[in-house]
């Protein structure tokens, strides 16, 4: 699938009216710890709940944030379908984009999904999960092409808004059908829901100089999980049944 290009795309039909459609939401009963690890017992399976958007393609999310667009940006929800090891998933996301000096700069976020990759176990009982692994999975899963020659730094912490993340840098150079491109992705995890921002430019030249421009606009992301979950439960809040009794005929 040529992933840019359909993020491109959907970003061009943004005038068109969007539909109203639904995601079904899965709220788990059980919260994790503060440092995302679960411990490996008779009761306990080795991962974290997460909070699983199960969207379908094509369908029309907000997220749980609000960001500040400098102006003649614009946004677009959608969700995209990915191959994945445990089969095919769903992921919804929303691009934002925008011109800067020399190019266009892109910012796409991923969200809802669930956790894909656990870092090496703490110990014999305990497995930690990796946000880092994740973006970097999806990054290859859900924005470049598999034949792209893709190159990446080391993991290290991102700001988002008044949050930190972990990300790298990246690049993906000699692809069949899209541009050169470089960038950076930061994922991380706010109030059970997982999060990947992935920010690069086209052409690769335009992030010369672009980056502080480009952080300027992660650091006015706000998350709102609590209010959207909330929205979420009114929404499908199942109404009662209305049932009328026979009565004796007089």
């Amino acid at each position: 699938m040529k992933k840019r290009m359909v993020l491109i795309g959907l970003l061009l039909g943004f005038m068109l009216a969007p539909m109203m459609l639904s995601a079904q939401i899965t709220i788990p009963t059980a919260t994790p710890d503060p440092e995302m690890t679960a411990e490996m017992t008779p009761e306990a399976t080795p991962e974290v709940i997460t909070v699983v958007i199960e969207a379908s393609e094509g369908q029309e999310i907000d997220p749980p944030i609000t960001i500040e667009l400098p102006d003649g940006w614009v946004s677009r929800n959608s969700a995209v379908a990915v191959q994945d090891v445990m089969g095919l998933r769903v992921l919804p996301f929303t691009l934002y984009a925008g011109r800067i000096d020399g190019g266009i700069a892109f910012i796409v976020l991923l969200w809802g999904f669930d956790n894909l990759a656990a870092a090496p176990p703490l110990s014999e009982d305990t497995v930690m999960l990796s946000p880092f692994m994740d973006g970097m999975r999806l990054l290859r899963l859900a924005l470049l092409e598999p034949e792209c020659n893709v190159g990446s730094d080391v993991e290290r912490e991102y700001p988002i808004g008044d949050r930190l993340g972990l990300g790298t840098s990246f690049a993906a150079v000699d692809c069949p059908n899209t541009v050169d491109t470089r960038g950076w992705f930061v994922s991380l995890n706010v109030d059970n829901v997982n999060f990947a921002f992935y920010i690069y430019t086209e052409p690769i030249e335009a992030m010369d100089g672009a980056e502080e421009e480009l952080q300027a606009i992660l650091d006015t992301v706000r998350f709102d999980v609590p209010g959207f979950l909330e929205r979420a439960r009114a929404e499908y809040t199942p109404e009662p049944e209305i049932t009328a009794e026979a009565t004796p005929a007089s």
